[in-house]
């Protein structure tokens, strides 16, 4: 949450309600990427498909790292 400071005194402000209060705009849609204009330029879709699986199974691994890591007894 933003502080907002009034006088002296530090007054928090929930996000919708600075959002409101400062007319911010989250649109994003004129934010293009100008290399997904041209379909032909895209990998195909089984390509796609393996680099997220091997993302997924890089994630796993350091998951499953971090979670042996934490089982393990520290010596303090």
């Amino acid at each position: 949450m933003a502080v907002a400071q009034i006088g002296t005194k530090a007054r928090r402000r929930p996000r919708p309600v600075r959002i409101a209060r400062d007319k911010v705009n989250l649109d994003i849609t004129w934010l293009k990427d100008a290399s997904l204009e041209d379909a032909d330029a895209l990998l195909p879709p089984e390509e796609i498909v393996e680099d997220l699986e091997a993302a997924l199974r890089e994630f796993a691994a350091i998951a499953d790292a971090l979670s042996t890591r934490a089982s393990q007894p520290t010596d303090s």
